[in-house]
């Protein structure tokens, strides 16, 4: 099952299956042995609804009259993309609703393929936790494992949340974004 270059996918199906069947023996509990499964899943690179923790993809296109050299380094212990995408939205994003409870929802839209990006911006002098609810949302894929994203935002600090993409073979689709702050740092 192992050869000089490591375990083969068989190999690894076959030592997972037999894990899982002496974890269920030993545990005797759903509960306890879930767990024990998501904790083996981290440790792997996924995360609870099986999306890759580190793997993201990026295309870089250049063009230029002179030969170019490129460097190319792995990005993903870095913040390159959540960074990108908030320069863009506080460029170019626009305000999606007028709130006077102390932040901004911020969003850009792609026509070419009807795509939403979302940040928030706290604009007051004291953090905030903010929800955004994109659940109401229909045929709208997401970049994040769900459509409810939480997080808490520095004092006039911005938090990019998530990407949403209209489903290509769906006709219609309906999008939906609320954000509301769930506790304050007073």
């Amino acid at each position: 099952m192992t050869g000089e270059e490591g375990l083969t996918l068989a190999g690894f199906q076959d030592f997972f299956q037999d894990q899982l069947t002496q974890l269920v023996r030993l545990t005797n509990s759903a509960p306890q042995s879930e767990q024990i499964i998501f904790k083996w899943l981290e440790h792997l690179g996924y995360d609870k609804d099986l999306y890759p923790i580190r793997s993201r993809c990026f295309v870089l296109s250049m063009h230029s009259e002179r030969p170019l050299q490129v460097d190319v380094r792995d990005a993903t212990q870095t913040d390159i993309d959540t960074r990108t995408c908030l320069l863009i939205l506080e460029k170019f994003g626009q305000e999606l609703k007028k709130s006077k409870q102390g932040y901004r929802l911020l969003y850009s839209f792609s026509d070419k393929i009807f795509g939403y990006s979302y940040a928030v911006q706290n604009i007051k002098s004291k953090k905030i936790k903010v929800r955004l609810d994109c659940s109401k949302s229909e045929s709208m894929l997401f970049s994040t494992p769900t459509s409810i994203i939480e997080k808490t935002i520095e004092a006039g600090a911005t938090e990019f949340f998530m990407h949403s993409m209209a489903v290509p073979s769906e006709g219609k689709f309906v999008r939906s974004a609320e954000c509301t702050i769930l506790e304050k740092d007073e």
